[in-house]
């Protein structure tokens, strides 16, 4: 499968949200058209720089990916990964080590 994640932001009570949805480029009668296959994770601008965020969006992301292996294969799931990192940031192993600890205080 040839997949694509596209981003796009929405107003939601003022607020701008970033989107991460997969779709297949597909023709439908001879016509390029994108069909959604899946919805990813979401996060709010405001919220970008919020490594709590970050982890929860990350998580998220990486379980959606996870259950669609039959039908994202490890090449297009990088890709999809890397579009995605393009405008919400991937915590690093230390960043998420140095979390867990304090997030399973509470």
């Amino acid at each position: 499968m040839a997949a694509s994640s596209d981003a796009w932001w929405r107003q939601k009570d003022n607020r701008a949200r970033l989107a991460a949805i997969l779709v297949e480029s597909v023709r439908v009668e001879g016509k390029p058209k994108q069909q959604h296959i899946a919805y990813l994770g979401g996060i709010d601008e405001s919220e970008l720089d919020l490594l709590d965020v970050q982890i929860w969006f990350w998580e998220g992301l990486t379980r959606q990916l996870d259950r669609l292996s039959n039908r994202v294969f490890a090449d297009d799931r990088k890709k999809i990964e890397h579009a995605v990192m393009q405008k919400v940031p991937c915590p690093t192993r230390r960043e998420y080590d140095q979390w867990k600890p304090r997030a399973c205080k509470y």
